[in-house]
């Protein structure tokens, strides 16, 4: 679900344990799970739900279906306002170019 590799096998590996001890994982106090600001709860709720939702090529992923966004917002009776979409298209931008920085092409290094 994370841009970050190390973030999801950490958050992997968390929710493993806490599976096996039978507890809840404590992403609260977590050093990945920093705190939002109250204008940011409703994109980090869509964007969590929204991970599914990707249109791809033949590359890979181009960019989120939007239709879907629109879908999951209403589903979670979350209403998509203009900057909760500029909001959205900035994430979406930015694994976009994480992914494109990191060189990656199904799996292979890109040709420098």
């Amino acid at each position: 679900m994370w841009s970050d590799p190390q973030r999801s096998e950490a958050c992997k590996g968390c929710r493993k344990a806490a599976k096996i001890r039978a507890h809840t994982p404590p992403c609260a106090g977590c050093r990945w799970n920093p705190p939002l600001m109250t204008g940011n709860v409703e994109a980090a709720q869509l964007w969590a739900h929204v991970q599914t939702q990707w249109r791809a090529g033949g590359f890979g992923p181009v960019g989120l279906d939007y239709p879907a966004v629109r879908g999951e917002a209403r589903a979670l009776g979350i209403l998509l306002s203009h900057g909760l979409m500029r909001k959205m298209r900035a994430l979406e931008l930015h694994v976009l170019e994480k992914r494109n920085d990191q060189g990656t092409i199904k799996g292979r290094q890109k040709d420098r």
